[in-house]
């Protein structure tokens, strides 16, 4: 993992294979086709979600190198060659009626307790990732708003060495939130880690949230359990590609899509096969895994059981 260091030690991914720094100087290559194709293909989840009254959302974490830029080495110069792929992409789809959120100044960072992204990681804390799901809520879904403000977290201190730190064996001290109470269960777990890896929760207590499928990246762990309370059932997929046939056998009420905005350039697919994909994901991975199995049997559980 390429890193570097910017003002007062915030770490920050450099140009590795997702080129972060290139796309915030406005150098990286992200023509108009590029905006067209994924934005073609978040249209079609949309339509096949609407034939079978579902909602669909598309929410873009903003990169720790977008908010904290003023903490970025003297050498980067934050969009000065042009705009970043997620401006040029929300330009584009202005007028094409895309269920994209995205709101970079929701979690900058205006005192020293709200701590929205580690100092030594590459991800966002705990506390920025619900701040922004409450946001999302908000707008989009407002009695799961209501819900999600009822919802009690305890403050815990911790001591953590990120994934970009610890290359240099650093590690800070830092304040987050967690949930106060187990109000979900787990029904699943695969073994596969990253991509490939699902967890199918039930809720504990009663929402009106329905049945959600969540595909995401590693930025959704930290809402893990805060979606798996507000949703009666969740079956989240670590995975930016969608089976649409997935959508009538689970039946969801909602599709959301959780994605880090350095992974906005790549195409996204609505060709996956999940099963034979978990299959060959186990065979490379993890041969213990049973997630294609679990997938081939998967019934959604009624409203009662879920409960």
């Amino acid at each position: 993992m390429k890193y570097t260091v910017g003002k007062e030690k915030q770490y920050f991914l450099d140009n590795d294979s997702n080129r972060v720094m290139l796309q915030l100087e406005g150098l990286f290559d992200f023509p108009e086709k590029a905006c067209e194709v994924i934005s073609s293909r978040h249209a079609i989840r949309q339509f096949w979600c609407s034939t079978q009254n579902i909602e669909y959302f598309h929410i873009v974490v903003p990169n720790k190198e977008t908010v904290l830029k003023h903490y970025l080495p003297d050498n980067i110069a934050f969009e000065k060659h042009g705009p970043r792929p997620i401006v040029k992409y929300l330009n584009f789809t202005k007028s094409h009626k895309i269920n994209t959120f995205y709101r970079s100044e929701l979690l900058e960072e205006k005192n020293l307790l709200d701590k929205y992204y580690y100092r030594t990681d590459s991800h966002w804390t705990t506390k920025g990732a619900v701040q922004y799901l409450r946001c999302f809520l908000e707008l989009y879904l407002p009695t799961l708003f209501d819900t999600a403000s009822t919802l009690e977290y305890e403050t815990r201190r911790l001591q953590f060495a990120g994934d970009l730190g610890c290359h240099l064996g650093d590690s800070e001290e830092i304040e987050d939130i967690f949930l106060s109470q187990d109000n979900f269960k787990i029904l699943f777990e695969g073994k596969l880690t990253n991509e490939g890896h699902v967890w199918h929760t039930c809720s504990k207590v009663k929402t009106s949230g329905g049945k959600a499928i969540i595909l995401h990246d590693s930025f959704t762990h930290s809402l893990f359990s805060t979606i798996s309370t507000l949703f009666s059932e969740t079956l989240f997929i670590h995975s930016p590609d969608l089976d649409l046939s997935l959508i009538r056998k689970f039946g969801p009420d909602v599709i959301i899509f959780i994605q880090a905005e350095r992974f906005l350039p790549r195409y996204i697919s609505n060709e996956l096969y999940v099963e034979p994909w978990l299959r060959d994901l186990a065979l490379k991975k993890n041969p213990q895994d049973r997630t294609a199995e679990y997938f081939a049997k998967l019934e959604s559980l009624s409203s009662k059981d879920a409960q």
